[in-house]
């Protein structure tokens, strides 16, 4: 919308440059606007005293987070797997014969319906 405005000729007309500016200030007031709400959800002041998070709710992401560690660690066997399965993927010839059998196979090299 605003590339087709400002591309009129040379100069681009007034209200384009008028387009442009009010959906600049309107996108600031959204994105304060969002912020404030986003302080008063998620940084509300709670009753008094510490919150406690149980072990059920930390876990996951302990083990999440040791997971990310490890796959920077040592990620050529995961990369290796990926790889495998991606080249796997752009056959279908393999994904015929562990669905249908060897037999769909031999019937589809030969062209005829299995």
């Amino acid at each position: 919308m605003l590339s087709t405005a400002l591309n009129v000729g040379d100069t681009p007309p007034t209200q384009a440059w008028w387009l442009t500016a009010t959906l600049i200030v309107s996108g600031l007031c959204v994105l304060i606007a969002m912020a404030r709400s986003g302080i008063n959800i998620f940084w509300a002041t709670l009753e008094p005293g510490a919150a406690r998070a149980r072990l059920s709710e930390v876990l996951p992401i302990v083990v999440l987070l040791a997971l990310c560690v490890g796959l920077s660690a040592i990620p050529a066997s995961v990369l290796e797997y990926l790889e495998s399965t991606a080249s796997l993927v752009t056959i279908p010839e393999y994904y015929v014969m562990e669905v249908m059998g060897q037999d769909a196979i031999t019937s589809l090299v030969r062209g005829s319906a299995p």
